[in-house]
């Protein structure tokens, strides 16, 4: 049972990292355009 479970964790991460750069370039402009007003504040406040 514990060696079916890591066989499957490490299966599923496989996959998670196969998909993980798709993933990341689609949320990566959402994310910036999210966070960019944020770390412009932070500067101009910091200068």
């Amino acid at each position: 049972m514990f060696i079916f479970y890591l066989n499957g964790s490490a299966i599923s991460n496989n996959v998670l990292l196969s998909y993980y750069p798709i993933i990341l370039l689609s949320y990566y402009p959402i994310i910036l355009l999210s966070y960019y007003p944020i770390i412009l504040l932070y500067l101009i406040n910091n200068i």
